[in-house]
Parts: C-alpha cells; sequence; structure tokens
C-alpha cells in the first residue's frame, strides 16, 4: 500500500537503506545500548562509592573496614556478637538506614540527569523512524511529555531496585560482607543490565507512543532473533488496539494445564504483574513493536 496521510502504511514498511522497520528500530536499539551503558556505568560507580563511604561510617566494613565510628559499637556502629565458629555478626546501625532513605531520595535525579541524552536520542530515532514507516511529515509534539515521564518513572524503578536489594542484607549474620559483595556485583553486571532493558524498554515505550502521536490505530508485537523464548513467542504477531494491552495484570502468559501441579510445568509461564502495553515483556527481552 503506497504512503498516504499521517497513520497509513507502507506496505513493506521500508525506512532507510532498503532497511524494513523491525530491522530498523533493531539497529537503532543496538547503536544506543552502548551509549546507556556508559551514562549507566558513571551512575553505578557513583552510587557503589557513595553507599561504600556510609557503610564504614554508620556500620558497615566497605571493602573490608573495621566500621563504626571511631571503633564505637553497639547504636552507635556496627552491632557485634558471636555466631557459630566465632563468626562475627554484624548488622548497620540506624543511622545508615536513614542514609540510605535520604541517598535514594535524591539519586533518581542524578539517573534521570545522566541518561537523558541517551534516552532522548534513541526515542527521537524511533519517532522519526516511525513517521517515516506511516509517509507522515509531522513533528513529535509529545516528545518532551514522553521523555520525562519515562525517565520519572525509570529513576524511580533504579532507586526502589537499589532500596530493596540492599535492604536483603542490612540484617543477619556478616550484613556488611554480604552487601559489599553485592557492591562488587553491580560494578561488574548492572550496568549491562540497565543498558540492555532501559534501551528495550525506552524503545517500546517510545514506538507505542509515536504511533499514537501518528494516528496508528493498530500495533503488532513482533520477536525478533532466531531465539525467541516461549513467552515471547505467544505475544509474537499479536495485533491489538493502540491503547489496548497486550496483557492485563493477572493474565498468563504461555500457561500451563489448569490444575496442573507446579513440578509437572512443561512450559515456560509468566503472571503479568501489570498491564503489558509495549516490549520488553522480561529482562533480556528483544522483541519490537510496529504498526499493525
Amino acid at each position: 500500500r503506497a504512503a498516504g496521510a499521517p497513520g497509513e502504511l507502507r506496505g513493506t514498511y521500508e525506512v532507510r537503506a532498503g532497511r524494513q522497520l523491525p530491522e530498523e528500530l533493531e539497529r537503532i536499539r543496538g547503536l544506543w545500548r552502548p551509549v546507556m551503558l556508559a551514562a549507566a556505568e558513571r551512575l553505578v560507580k557513583r552510587e557503589v562509592r557513595e553507599i561504600r563511604k556510609a557503610m564504614k561510617k554508620y556500620g558497615g566494613s566497605g571493602q573490608g573496614g573495621q566500621g563504626g565510628r571511631s571503633g564505637q559499637s553497639g547504636e552507635q556502629g556496627q552491632k557485634g556478637q558471636k555466631g557459630q565458629k566465632g563468626i562475627e555478626i554484624r548488622a548497620f546501625s540506624m543511622e545508615f538506614l536513614k542514609w540510605v532513605e535520604e541517598f535514594y531520595k535524591e539519586f533518581p535525579a542524578e539517573v534521570r540527569r545522566e541518561m537523558r541524552a541517551a534516552i532522548q536520542g534513541m526515542m527521537a530515532e524511533t519517532f522519526d523512524t516511525m513517521r517515516v514507516a506511516v509517509g507522515s511529515e509531522e513533528a513529535w509534539g509529545a516528545s518532551e511529555d514522553v521523555l520525562r515521564d519515562y525517565l520519572e518513572n525509570m529513576g524511580d524503578r533504579w532507586a526502589g531496585s537499589s532500596v530493596g536489594q540492599i535492604r536483603e542484607f542490612i540484617e543477619g549474620e556478616e550484613a556488611d560482607r554480604l552487601l559489599d559483595e553485592r557492591m562488587g556485583e553491580w560494578l561488574v553486571k548492572r550496568a549491562e543490565k540497565v543498558a540492555r532493558r532501559e534501551s528495550a524498554q525506552a524503545q517500546g515505550y517510545a514506538a507505542w507512543q509515536s504511533m499514537k502521536s501518528l494516528g496508528v490505530l493498530r500495533m503488532r508485537w513482533k520477536a525478533m532473533g532466531s531465539e525467541t523464548c516461549p513467552l515471547c513467542l505467544e505475544l509474537d504477531g499479536k495485533e491489538i488496539g493502540i491503547d489496548d494491552p497486550f496483557g492485563r495484570a493477572g493474565d498468563v502468559i504461555n500457561p500451563n494445564r489448569t490444575g496442573q501441579d507446579r513440578e509437572q510445568d512443561e512450559k515456560v509461564s509468566l503472571k503479568l504483574a501489570y498491564d503489558v502495553h509495549h516490549p520488553p515483556l522480561h529482562d533480556g527481552c528483544d522483541c519490537i513493536l510496529v504498526p499493525a
């Protein structure tokens, strides 16, 4: 079908240099992921540095330090007692917990500032690609609102994840050592995970909002790659209205037989925690959204 009014599709979805729309969206995501990775690495380093400083000050050793303030113990520093085989049990003070709360009230703003350029760049390219695909000359008037909403949610997601992980280690045996180990894991793995997740999340959201802005009425879920998981294959090719979700909170994607014992499950299934309007469906998902 030839290009016509905004919202009407070109039959081949060809957008640039002979590439079709799915291929072009995948290229854009791959182009911006390293930029997101660099920004995420800066954030993780800053986050870990400040947490380790607070561990030393308020009640954890942080890279093997002695913790506490001026060698104090009890409520002013680490709570220490002997556990099995003489291993010292260390828990964090209330001062450390208060510090965590205050730090993560401010850290979302850091995330938004650091990630803004990468998210904005990928969203702009995604909209422009969608615009060409549907034959429109329209500018993306809602771009700043979409960017702001996404960054607000991203900052809150990052902080919520961090606080949740820290709370796993604030009490119990060797709390400071275990938390310090998690900080080490963040330095090695977290930025890569963030870049992969957010490149898929930001593009999926931008694609959805772009189609709405361009007057597209229906959209289709498209699985990418040769090793697509059973969950994404369940949604592959599904077409819905632009304002409808691909799945609602409580739905089960790729369900097993009704009444089947968990130990007998033969399929990988996923119960949705929220309405899903766009990819990713799960961590590591590479699916994309295209006009139907």
